[in-house]
């Protein structure tokens, strides 16, 4: 009598693939993200100071990831919303919240030491999601600075784009170290980071974006400018002067500008021209913004400046 074939069973696999996608909805369930501590404590001093100065918070709330995210979570909360309305400007958000909010808000938020940060990971290391969110915060601001240099309107809403275009990742190395760490060493044998993701985690990290986008009320830009660019990347759309597109590239530019080899080079060199020309800015008018961010980044957010060069980062850009 012939043996039967035993056909593998999908069915563990499923169940795998099933809980993976739970733990990650459940790390979703975070409502805040860790603060670098200079910066936290910088914005209640200036919130409190009588000779405080809104300008001056807008920019301290730029300069870190977790502030940033906390500040426009809460202002587009179902407790402080007028309308369904989502804000995306941080300028915004000071002004409906209020001084004493904005202070409260930052005073709830867990807070990261510089020191506790070398502590636990080793002298001059750092953890991805302060990495990702440092890249994140640079992203933003170099928009800002392009948008300014080439007197474009709205820059609130191209650093909004900027900045959170790669939230789902940024929060999901936070909450999830370890298995994030996971999907990095999956990512270099699979050759697919989307392959890897979803091994990993159940979802893609744009999945993550768009959910975490709809649970804080986010601006539905923000998921726009996911599918924008995912047909960048096949090749889908012609690169065309919006904000998400904007976005997309200099998301790219700094990305490329983290990594070595010639077609990494070829890459940044091809986004630079494109922004040039959608700018309409010589090379020295998109040096002199990248400067200004980097100069930018240094002053209202030091560790952050820190990591981004400390990674060869601003050294590829400023060649």
């Amino acid at each position: 009598m012939k043996e039967k074939i035993q056909h593998k069973d999908t069915s563990d696999y499923i169940l795998e693939h099933l809980r993976r996608r739970e733990e990650t909805r459940n790390a979703l369930s975070y409502e805040v993200y860790p603060a670098l501590s200079p910066m936290a404590r910088a914005l209640i001093l200036s919130c409190v100071s009588p000779a405080t100065d809104t300008t001056n918070i807008e920019q301290i709330i730029k300069g870190d990831f977790g502030l940033s995210v906390n500040i426009l979570r809460a202002a587009n909360s179902a407790f402080y919303a007028f309308d369904k309305t989502s804000l995306f400007s941080i300028r915004q958000a000071i002004t409906m919240l209020g001084l004493n909010t904005v202070a409260q808000v930052a005073s709830d938020m867990p807070r990261i030491t510089k020191k506790a940060l070398f502590e636990q990971y080793g002298q001059g290391q750092y953890p991805n999601w302060v990495i990702l969110g440092a890249k994140s915060i640079f992203s933003g601001m170099l928009s800002d600075m392009l948008i300014r240099h080439a007197s474009w309107p709205d820059p609130d809403r191209i650093f909004f784009l900027s900045a959170f275009l790669e939230i789902g990742e940024t929060f999901i190395a936070f909450a999830q170290e370890e298995r994030y760490k996971a999907y990095r060493r999956l990512r270099w044998k699979k050759g697919g980071a989307s392959i890897a993701q979803t091994e990993i985690f159940g979802f893609t990290f744009d999945d993550i974006t768009i959910a975490l986008m709809k649970k804080w009320n986010f601006s539905q830009c923000l998921e726009n400018a996911l599918w924008i660019k995912k047909a960048i990347y096949k090749g889908k759309v012609s690169i065309t002067p919006t904000e998400p597109c904007i976005a997309v590239l200099i998301e790219g530019l700094i990305d490329c500008a983290g990594k070595s080899g010639m077609r990494a080079f070829r890459l940044q060199e091809k986004i630079r021209d494109s922004l040039k020309g959608i700018f309409n800015i010589s090379n020295k008018q998109f040096g002199t913004a990248l400067r200004d961010a980097i100069t930018h980044l240094e002053r209202y957010s030091a560790v952050y400046y820190e990591v981004v060069d400390s990674y060869g980062l601003l050294d590829n850009l400023l060649f």
